[in-house]
């Protein structure tokens, strides 16, 4: 965890380098924050192994998806690889999270409450994805923001549901992952927003940080 915090501060420092060689720091830092909470996942000790294997392939996903969108922009077509990876990811986010037995109603409630919060800025993106092209990443870029709902919405039920401390670490996580990725296709597709980068990369290493700690046993 010391490895990954490091280095998701060297990747913070790289991305607000802007243009400086500082920049490059982040083809290092980014990754290697990922691998290094994948060992801290399969090291820790938890009192749910099966949770934290798909933890794990979610995490492998992500670093996938790390490395597919670190591609310059002139290769558009990494942006749908890392969209593809991390797809993979909230699905396996979800498989790991559906053996804490939420709330079925505060599920419920919850996705609702998200999908309303999200359905504004979701709209935007679609419809500028819908006109700037390629027409392809919609219904791709909707199954995504349709899975990122349901992770964030199911680790917030597990922490409702939990009267473990770590289930709170879970629901953090499960939002932040969510603001990140918000911000990044309103960036991405909608218009420029001072300071996104940054504020894209520390809500992502704070939800994947959070929840690998959300494995850890309370023994």
């Amino acid at each position: 965890m010391a490895l990954a915090c490091a280095a998701a501060a060297l990747d913070w420092v790289a991305v607000s380098a802007g243009d400086s060689p500082l920049h490059i720091g982040e083809y290092v830092a980014k990754p290697l924050t990922a691998l290094a909470l994948i060992g801290a996942a399969a090291t820790l000790h938890t009192p749910d192994p099966s949770r934290r294997s798909w933890f794990l392939v979610a995490l492998a996903f992500c670093l996938l998806g790390d490395i597919a969108l670190m591609v310059p922009s002139q290769h558009p077509g990494f942006f749908g690889a890392g969209l593809a990876s991390f797809f993979v990811a909230q699905v396996c986010f979800i498989g790991g999270l559906l053996g804490a037995h939420a709330d079925p109603i505060a599920f419920v409630v919850v996705v609702a409450v998200l999908a309303v919060a999200s359905a504004y800025p979701s709209a935007l993106v679609l419809n500028s994805v819908r006109r700037r092209g390629p027409r392809a990443l919609v219904p791709a870029v909707a199954a995504y923001s349709g899975a990122l709902v349901v992770m964030a919405s199911l680790a917030v039920a597990v922490a409702a549901t939990g009267a473990d401390g770590r289930d709170q670490l879970l629901a953090i996580g499960g939002l932040a992952f969510l603001v990140s990725d918000t911000l990044l296709a309103l960036d991405k597709f909608v218009r420029r927003i001072d300071g996104a980068t940054l504020l894209v990369h520390a809500t992502y290493h704070v939800a994947i940080a959070l929840l690998v700690l959300s494995l850890a046993g309370t023994t």
